[in-house]
C-alpha cells in the first residue's frame, strides 16, 4: 500500500515510496500497486516504464471504499516517547479517527514530536492497508478539549473512583471520543471537569495496566462494540 495523488487515471507516489517499492519491494514497471489518497478511497494501478523518475503509475480501477473509523483517541502525553510513538502505531493499525495528544496535570512537559508521530501514522496505515489516515491534533489540555464539539458518545479511564458507575462502549455507535490519562492518571479536578462535560468513566480490566496498553485496550474494546472484530478483510487485488 502507497499514500499518493490520484487524478483521472494515473496515480503519482512519493519519492520516499518510489524508492522503497524498487530498492526494497524490487517491484518493477508493469507491477501492481494500491494507492490510497488517505481519505478513504484507493485504487489498483501498474507501474509505469519511468516510474522511478515520475513516481506515476496507471489507475487500473478504484477498490472497495472503506468506512471512516469513528473513534477519537486522547492520550496523556507519556514521559518516554518510544511508548507514546508504540501506542500510535498500533492505534492506527486497530484503526481510530484521530489522536489527540493531552497536556494533563501529571504530564505537562513532556516531549512531543509531531513530524515523527506523523511519519509512524504514515507507516502504520500502510502496513495495515487503511485507507483514512488519522488527524493527529496539537496537544490540548483538559478544559480546551471540553471547550470542543465531541460526539456525544465520551468515556474516560480512571484507575481510581470517579464517584460514577463505569461505563461500557454502547452498541454501533457511528462515532465516540475516549481518553486516556499519562502515568499517574488524570487529576481529581481533571476528573471533575471531564464529569461535568459529559464525559463517563470506562473500566478497561480488573488490572492495573499501563497507559499505553489502556489506550489499545479502549481502541479493542470500541471495535468489538461496533462489531468490527468481526468483519472478514477481503484482499481486493486476489
Amino acid at each position: 500500500m502507497f499514500l499518493g495523488k490520484v487524478e483521472g487515471n494515473m496515480a503519482e507516489i512519493s519519492a520516499e515510496d518510489r524508492t522503497h517499492a524498487g530498492r526494497v519491494l524490487r517491484l518493477k514497471p508493469g507491477s501492481l500497486i494500491q494507492v490510497c489518497n488517505g481519505n478513504g478511497q484507493a485504487w489498483e494501478a501498474e507501474l509505469q516504464s519511468d516510474f522511478q523518475s515520475s513516481g506515476t503509475a496507471r489507475v487500473l480501477r478504484e477498490l472497495p471504499a472503506q468506512a471512516k473509523p469513528g473513534l477519537w483517541l486522547g492520550m496523556g502525553i507519556l514521559h518516554k516517547a518510544d511508548r507514546l510513538e508504540w501506542m500510535v502505531e498500533k492505534a492506527v493499525e486497530l484503526g481510530i479517527q484521530g489522536i489527540i495528544p493531552l497536556r494533563t496535570e501529571r504530564a505537562m512537559a513532556y516531549r512531543f514530536n509531531a513530524s515523527r508521530l506523523k511519519k509512524i501514522m504514515e507507516s502504520a496505515l500502510k502496513q495495515s492497508q487503511r485507507y483514512w489516515m488519522p488527524q493527529l491534533l496539537d496537544p490540548m489540555g483538559i478544559s480546551e478539549l471540553c471547550q470542543q464539539n465531541w460526539p456525544e458518545v465520551r468515556r474516560f479511564a480512571f484507575c481510581q473512583d470517579a464517584g460514577s458507575p463505569l461505563e461500557e462502549w454502547p452498541n454501533h455507535s457511528k462515532e465516540a471520543i475516549g481518553l486516556i490519562g499519562p502515568e499517574g492518571d488524570f487529576s481529581s479536578a481533571e476528573v471533575s471537569t471531564l464529569l461535568a462535560n459529559g464525559f463517563k468513566p470506562m473500566g478497561l480490566s480488573a488490572f492495573r495496566l499501563r497507559s499505553e496498553t489502556a489506550a489499545l485496550t479502549m481502541v479493542c474494546k470500541w471495535n468489538q462494540a461496533q462489531g468490527l472484530d468481526q468483519i472478514a478483510m477481503i484482499n481486493p487485488l486476489v
